[in-house]
C-alpha cells in the first residue's frame, strides 16, 4: 500500500463543525499530515492548486460560491495530478456518482466514517492516482513506440476486424489516411484472393504467430506481407495488433532465385544428356568406321583360309595380328570412357598416362605439375572431377585450339584445389564463344563442390581455365 507519510492535504469546506471532526479524524489517524490547508470557495481552492502543493483534496460539494457537480468541475482542470475524495450528504451520493464518473476517486457520506474509514479511503485513493499515473507512462511510452515504428502496425476489434488505430508508417505503405483506416476491416485491406479465406484464423491468432498474406493498397498494388500478430489491452478492451513486414521483393528475389536455380538445372541436364549421346555416337562410330571393318576383314582371312589350304597359315597369322589390333583399339577406347583405378594408381599417374597417349599420337607439348599437392588427403570422386575435367580441356584443346604447349598445374590454397591449364593456341573472344557442352560439364562437376570455372582468353592470345573446388565448405 502506498505510504501516506508527510501528506499535505487540501480541505473545501464551509462547515466549521465538520472542518472540526475532519481535523480530529485526521489527527487520530496512522496518516502523518504535514499540512492541512481550509478554504470554503472553489475560487480560494483554485488559487491554492496554482501556488501550492498537495498531495490530495478534500471536496465538499456544496460550497458559496457553487453547488453540485459544478462544484467539482470547477476545479477538474487544477487536480489532474492529485486524486479527490467528495464529501457529501445522505441526499447527495447521486452527485458524488457523477463526479466519480467525471474522474474524482473516492467519496464519503458525512457522518457515515470514522477515522479508520478516512484514513484508509485517502490511502486507496493515493494509491490508485499513482497506479493511474503509471500507466499513462506506460501508455505514452507504448504510443510513441506504436507511432514510431518502421514497420507498419494496425490495431484492431479481433472479432469486428475494425481498425482501432493505426501508426504512420501504415500510412506510408498503404496510402489510405488515419480517417479512411478507421472506417475500414482487415479484410478491406487483403487482396480479392485473399478475402475468401476463413476469418477464423485471424481472430485465433496465437501471440506470435506470423503468416504470410497478399495486402492490396490504395492504388490497388499488390504486396505480399509477413504479419506478426499479438493480443493487447487497447483502453481497457481486449483488441490485436498486426505488425506488418513487406516482402514482396525478398518473394520475387527468392523466386528468382529458384527460377534460375531449375534453369541451370536444367541446362546441366541437357548438357549431360548431350554429352551422353556424343560418347555413344563416338562409341558407335569408333565400333562400326574401325573395329567392325578389322573383324571383317578377320572374317574374310578366316573364310579364305578355309577354301584355300595354300595360304591358309598366311591368312591365320594375318587374322592374328588384326584381332591384337582390335584388342588394342578397344584398349584405346576404354580408356577414354573409364577411368583407371585412381585410388590404386593415382591422380597423377593416371593424368601422366592419359598426356602419354595425346603426345605419341599429337605433336604437342604437355607438362603435368602437382608438386606438394596432397593427394592422399583428397576424396576419390574429387580426383575423378580433377581427372575429367583435365581431360575435357585437353580434348577441347586438340579440337579446336591448334597449340603446341599446354600447362597443367595442380594445387592447394588454403581449402581450395585450384586447377590451371593453359595453352598457347589461337585463342578466341570469350564474349562471342557460346558455352559447349565440354565447359557445362566442367561447370556441373565443380558445383558439386562450391566450384566455379573461369575461362580467359583472346584471339592469338592462348586460352587460361582455372577451376576452383572448395572441398571442404
Amino acid at each position: 500500500m502506498y505510504a501516506a507519510n508527510n501528506i499535505d492535504i487540501l480541505l473545501v469546506e464551509d462547515n466549521p463543525a465538520d472542518i472540526y471532526i475532519l481535523k480530529k479524524m485526521l489527527n487520530a489517524s496512522s496518516l502523518q499530515v504535514n499540512r492541512l490547508f481550509t478554504t470554503d470557495k472553489v475560487v480560494e481552492a483554485k488559487e491554492a492548486l496554482v501556488k501550492q502543493h498537495f498531495h490530495i483534496a478534500l471536496l465538499d460539494l456544496s460550497l458559496p460560491d457553487s453547488i453540485g457537480i459544478d462544484t467539482y468541475l470547477g476545479i477538474k482542470s487544477f487536480v489532474k495530478e492529485i486524486p479527490v475524495i467528495i464529501l457529501t450528504g445522505f441526499n447527495d451520493t447521486g452527485t458524488a456518482l457523477e463526479a466519480l464518473k467525471q474522474g474524482a476517486q473516492d467519496y464519503l457520506v458525512k457522518g457515515n466514517f470514522n477515522s479508520d474509514l478516512l484514513s484508509r479511503a485517502i490511502q486507496y485513493s493515493l494509491e490508485r492516482k499513482k497506479a493511474e499515473e503509471a500507466l499513462l507512462v506506460s501508455e505514452e511510452k507504448y504510443k510513441q513506440m506504436f507511432y514510431q515504428n518502421i514497420f507498419p502496425s494496425l490495431i484492431y476489434d479481433p472479432f469486428s476486424l475494425k481498425f482501432l488505430e493505426v501508426n504512420d508508417a501504415a500510412i506510408k505503405c498503404y496510402g489510405y489516411g488515419r480517417e479512411e483506416f478507421l472506417t475500414m476491416t482487415l479484410i478491406d485491406i487483403r487482396a480479392p484472393e485473399d478475402r475468401r479465406k476463413a476469418i477464423s484464423p485471424i481472430i485465433d491468432n496465437k501471440e506470435g504467430q506470423v503468416k504470410l498474406w497478399q495486402h492490396k493498397k490504395k492504388n490497388d498494388d499488390i504486396m505480399i506481407v509477413e504479419i506478426a500478430f499479438s493480443p493487447i489491452n487497447y483502453w481497457g478492451k481486449v483488441a490485436s495488433q498486426a505488425q506488418v513486414h513487406d516482402v514482396t521483393e525478398e518473394i520475387k528475389l527468392q523466386k528468382k532465385l529458384e527460377d534460375q536455380k531449375k534453369a541451370e538445372q536444367k541446362n546441366i541436364t541437357a548438357a549431360v544428356l548431350k554429352a551422353l549421346e556424343s560418347d555413344r555416337a563416338h562409341l558407335g562410330a569408333e565400333l562400326h568406321d574401325n573395329i567392325n571393318q578389322m573383324l571383317a576383314t578377320v572374317a574374310l582371312n578366316l573364310e579364305h583360309s578355309l577354301a584355300n589350304m595354300e595360304v591358309r597359315d598366311q591368312l591365320i597369322n594375318k587374322s592374328m595380328h588384326v584381332i591384337e589390333l582390335v584388342m588394342k583399339e578397344i584398349r584405346e577406347l576404354s580408356r577414354t570412357l573409364i577411368v583407371s583405378d585412381i585410388s590404386e594408381i593415382g591422380l597423377k599417374k593416371a593424368v601422366n598416362e592419359m598426356i602419354a597417349n595425346i603426345v605419341l599420337v599429337k605433336k604437342i607439348k604437355i607438362s603435368f605439375c602437382m608438386n606438394c599437392f596432397p593427394e592422399k588427403k583428397i576424396d576419390k570422386d574429387v580426383k575423378i572431377a580433377i581427372y575429367r575435367i583435365i581431360q575435357e580441356q585437353l580434348t577441347n584443346i586438340l579440337k579446336h585450339a591448334n597449340a603446341s604447349s599446354v600447362n597443367i598445374e595442380l594445387k592447394k590454397e588454403g581449402t581450395l584445389i585450384i586447377l590451371l591449364i593453359n595453352d598457347n593456341g589461337k585463342g578466341f573472344d570469350t564474349k562471342l564463344h557460346r558455352k559447349g557442352v565440354g565447359i557445362t560439364n566442367m561447370n556441373s562437376r565443380v558445383s558439386l563442390y562450391d566450384g566455379e570455372v573461369k575461362i580467359e582468353s583472346a584471339p592469338g592470345k592462348g586460352c587460361k581455365l582455372v577451376a576452383t573446388l572448395n572441398i571442404y565448405k
